[in-house]
């Protein structure tokens, strides 16, 4: 059985990224389950992600 390709992501590579230099400043590197799940929801749910980071920036 074949598996359906991933849909392109809904959010640019810089966002992403952006997300993902948290993890960067605070451990000095991203997790691969971070890497993965953020690469998932920026195709499969951005708004969810963007929702994640806005709580994430409001806790600091």
């Amino acid at each position: 059985m074949e598996r359906e390709p991933l849909p392109d992501r809904q959010i640019d590579d810089t966002a992403v990224e952006a997300y993902r230099a948290v993890y960067r400043d605070l451990i000095g590197f991203v997790p691969p389950r971070i890497e993965a799940r953020t690469d998932l929801l920026a195709r499969l749910d951005p708004d969810l992600l963007q929702e994640i980071a806005e709580n994430e920036a409001k806790e600091k």
